[in-house]
């Protein structure tokens, strides 16, 4: 199955997921869902989602914030952690 995603790499980001005690092609949004984690085979992506629009759980992809209704969950990465 091909998901196609639009967004913007991030490149800045002084915290580094750790994928190794997760599932494979799992996806971790930051509390504020404007940015989140995928992680492929053990290895942490960094992703910032486009201005106006927040990443959505349901769909694995960023969406307009007005269409985004879950608020974050435990799952979610606190973005001030170091």
């Amino acid at each position: 199955m091909f998901i196609i995603f639009f967004f913007i790499l991030s490149v800045s980001c002084e915290y580094i997921f750790d994928c190794n005690h997760v599932d494979n092609n799992t996806f971790h949004p930051m509390l504020d869902c404007q940015s989140y984690w995928h992680c492929i085979s053990n290895r942490a992506f960094h992703y910032t989602c486009p201005n106006g629009t927040k990443f959505d759980i349901q769909m694995n992809n960023c969406q307009k914030s007005e269409h985004v209704k879950q608020k974050p969950s435990h799952h979610s990465i606190d973005s001030s952690f170091p």
